[in-house]
């Protein structure tokens, strides 16, 4: 095994993951083990792959934190949904009751608030023994009865 071991080697050896080693680059590149450790060595190796996953794991972290973003975004938009729908019952008396129109209106300051305020949230706070099932219905009630828009931030 007398070949020369190419520069793309590393890039071979760092996409291997969990499978990763010299004797898998070896084989690949028709080398000895210990070339490709000799080469490994004088090209550090070992530091590259270390840099490489530390820029993939901040990459990550700001990918997560985006998303992180727009999910407290998309919960306040619904939190402010709620309290307009809530708001329209009651001007409209389209509700059966008055204290459904109320429950909605906190509960959208409540979702609101959560979204924006708290540092974790753990999801759609349910009163009231009503459980996720129905929250989530009330949630798909008030989206459609405003046909889907849902209101500016409060001084847009």
């Amino acid at each position: 095994m007398n070949r020369k071991i190419p520069p793309e080697a590393f890039d071979f050896y760092a996409r291997l993951g969990v499978r990763r080693s010299y004797e898998e680059v070896a084989k690949q590149f028709g080398v000895s083990r210990s070339s490709v450790a000799a080469r490994a060595a004088r090209d550090r190796w070992q530091e590259r792959l270390e840099e490489l996953e530390r820029k993939a794991k901040e990459e990550l972290e700001q990918r997560t934190l985006a998303d992180l973003v727009a999910m407290r975004d998309r919960h306040a938009k619904l939190g402010r949904l709620m309290q307009s729908q809530g708001a329209n019952s009651l001007v409209k008396s389209t509700v059966l009751k008055p204290a459904d129109a109320l429950r909605a209106i906190t509960k959208g300051i409540d979702e609101e608030l959560r979204a924006i305020v708290k540092p974790e949230p753990k999801g759609p706070k349910v009163e009231d023994d009503k459980g996720p099932k129905v929250l989530a219905r009330e949630i798909r009630d008030a989206i459609r009865a405003a046909q889907g828009t849902i209101p500016p931030p409060p001084g847009a």
